[in-house]
């Protein structure tokens, strides 16, 4: 998996994170998309950081946490991998 590839799942990580909780979404198209990116920037980690504030207040309001979106997302993503 080259970095852009690693970017845009986790992007999409973090975007079912969202709906799948009822969160906002706001993150734009990453910048950074050139064949020697790493996969994360300080952009991404803001965002992430973001998230998981979203996600304490949530579990912190007794709200469980949905990760129904991020488990589906793996197993095709390991489906695709065809060892």
């Amino acid at each position: 998996m080259n970095g852009i590839e690693k970017c845009r799942l986790l992007r999409e990580i973090r975007k079912r994170l969202c709906e799948d909780n009822g969160l906002p979404f706001t993150e734009v198209e990453c910048p950074n998309e050139h064949p020697g990116c790493s996969g994360t920037c300080p952009a991404c980690e803001i965002h992430l950081l973001g998230l998981n504030g979203m996600l304490d207040n949530l579990k912190r309001n007794g709200v469980k946490v949905n990760y129904d979106g991020i488990k589906e997302l793996y197993a095709k993503e390991i489906e695709s991998w065809r060892f």
